[in-house]
């Protein structure tokens, strides 16, 4: 072959391999991720006792946010899970994403889990831990075997890369820890037959109905493998209670660790309410416990166009700066604390809830009150003859509880430190069995956050008096027993009363025996689906009995009078 034939062909060799690698190039793009994942200069993490700690048993505290639904993989990921995306949640403090697939995405197209590839490859480039959950939900179960394909792929690709982390399924609601165990047994040697060292996350059962498990039912039958984290989801305006905290607080006194691999500062729908001071204190409570946390989520959907939203951006105002101007109530919140902007604010100065029974006090404080103060009015420190923290997050000091001694007897105050002293979710059977105590005054609680009335006030024999702020418990729903056995109150003013939410008065006023007046706020009727025996021997005890309602609910308050047993037969209803 002369010089020119020479140069024609080793042209034609360069076009021919220019063009061969334009078709590989994806393929090689997504090895040349991976493989610059196994360069990541993130240490690789292992379980020790109840903590993540690196190669060197440092502790790690992962912080960070969730994907959206992978419903959008196609559609609105692109825009917002890009480089730069990445590169301003790790400039806020974040260190890891979390990266989720349906099972009934995976089981129309298995190749779908392909496109979590590059989104996968991105965090690991900008040195972000990433968690790869199968959202798995109550129908867990129902996709084991897709789950498990789905693990054995990523576990493959992934091998002995050190910023993955396995979630065997999302929220499995109303399954047994047992049952949960099991199929989590069976991913985690999936997971573990190609990458035997990966730290893998299981969800504890969720307590929703009576009949639920909780998580520290781990307790008694823990995974037996080695890096297991066990983690647990929270929607702050939904299932902040003590006694939630108190079962993570159980979980890691007995050296098991806890991930909470989604959270968010509304309800657990998503959508309504933003509760900024129960997210500080969520935050503060993880915060003193070295708990990592994972907030939901990375972008701007908003689900039925509601102001409130768990999103991160105001809904169709994404951009990857994810500047102020553009975040969402929730989304500010969790970037400006990861900033470290919120070192000096109060959080939630929220009480306690009923535990074992108890209002946080026991049988020998329900005997020696007297009153109930939810303010300073009267306090005086001088006459406190027993004090100790109430708060929600026990040993924060947030409020304080306080009996003082006085002419007429004891009285019990609760104070918050500073700011507005928040009723729990639950105030259900929260005085129940103060026999001795008289008045109670509420006028310096704020009860937005109160779902639940439920025997409240159940057998104070004594009580007389309760004054009550305005528009007053305008969430709860139940308030079925709140009176029950309140023999001595003569009279009930609910006009303050918000029940417009109610749903459940079942026997809210039986064996009220003394009661000469009731008056009752506007009712929803048609809300009402749950209204047995409200007025059960009410006022038998009374010469008369006067029950004053709003106008529209006259004909259904008769009825319900009517429809109870034994209550004063002499009774007058009246309307204002």
């Amino acid at each position: 072959m002369d010089r020119k034939g020479l140069r024609h062909t080793l042209i034609g060799c360069f076009w021919a391999l220019t063009l061969l690698l334009q078709i590989i190039m994806p393929s090689f793009s997504v090895q040349a991720a991976t493989t610059q994942s196994k360069q990541s200069s993130l240490p690789k993490l292992k379980v020790s006792g109840s903590k993540l700690v690196d190669e060197s048993n440092k502790q790690v505290i992962l912080k960070g946010f969730s994907c959206a639904t992978s419903t959008r993989i196609s559609s609105d990921w692109p825009n917002w899970y890009t480089d730069k995306t990445f590169k301003t949640i790790k400039s806020w403090g974040a260190n890891v994403f979390r990266v989720t697939l349906k099972p009934e995405q995976y089981v129309e197209d298995p190749k779908c889990a392909q496109l979590l590839y590059g989104y996968i490859d991105m965090c690991i480039a900008n040195d972000l831990y990433v968690l790869i959950t199968w959202m798995g939900n109550e129908d867990y179960q129902n996709y084991s075997e897709q789950a498990k394909s789905f693990f054995d792929s990523m576990s493959k690709r992934y091998k002995g890369c050190n910023n993955v982390i396995y979630e065997v399924c999302n929220e499995p609601f109303h399954s047994p820890w047992t049952a949960i165990r099991s199929y989590a047994d069976s991913i985690i040697k999936v997971i573990r037959a190609n990458s035997p060292d990966a730290v893998i996350a299981v969800p504890t059962a969720y307590h929703i109905l009576q009949s639920d498990d909780s998580m520290i039912s781990v307790l008694n039958n823990p995974l037996n493998y080695k890096n297991i984290v066990y983690s647990y989801h929270m929607y702050v305006g939904s299932s902040l209670h003590s006694s939630t905290l108190d079962s993570i607080d159980t979980l890691l006194n007995n050296n098991y660790p806890v991930l909470i691999t989604e959270w968010g500062a509304t309800l657990s729908n998503g959508q309504d309410g933003f509760f900024k001071d129960k997210s500080i204190t969520w935050l503060r409570f993880l915060d003193s416990r070295n708990i990592g946390w994972i907030n939901f989520n990375l972008s701007d959907v908003y689900w039925n166009n509601t102001p409130y939203n768990s999103s991160v951006a105001k809904m169709g105002q994404w951009n990857s700066d994810l500047n102020d101007s553009i975040l969402s109530e929730s989304g500010y919140l969790v970037k400006h604390y990861l900033l470290g902007d919120y070192k000096n604010s109060s959080g939630s100065h929220e009480l306690m809830e009923v535990k074992s029974g108890y209002a946080f006090w026991n049988d020998d404080i329900k005997k020696s009150v007297t009153s109930v103060v939810f303010n300073k009015n009267g306090f005086a420190s001088s006459k406190v003859i027993k004090s100790w923290d109430c708060s929600l997050v026990s040993g924060t000091g947030m409020v304080t509880a306080y009996i003082c001694s006085g002419a007429n007897g004891n009285t019990l105050y609760i104070i918050p430190s500073s700011g507005t002293l928040i009723a729990p979710t639950s105030m259900e059977s929260f005085f129940e069995g103060f026999e001795n105590v008289k008045t109670i005054d509420f006028t310096g609680l704020d009860t937005s956050c109160t779902v639940s009335a439920k025997k409240m006030f159940y057998n104070c024999l004594s009580l007389e008096t309760i004054k009550w702020g305005q528009n007053m418990f305008a969430n709860v729903v139940n308030w079925s027993e709140a009176f029950e056995m309140c023999r001595s109150l003569k009279q009930i003013d609910l006009t303050r009363i918000n029940m417009r939410n109610t749903t459940n008065i079942n026997l809210m006023f039986s064996w009220c025996s003394s009661l000469e007046k009731l008056t009752l706020p506007y009712l929803e009727e048609c809300k009402l689906n749950e209204r047995v025996d409200v007025f059960y021997k009410c006022g038998i005890d009374s010469a008369s009995l006067t029950i004053s309602v709003a106008s529209k609910n006259k004909g259904f308050v008769d009825s319900l009078i009517k429809n109870s047993t034994e209550p004063n037969s002499k009774y007058k209803l009246v309307s204002y």
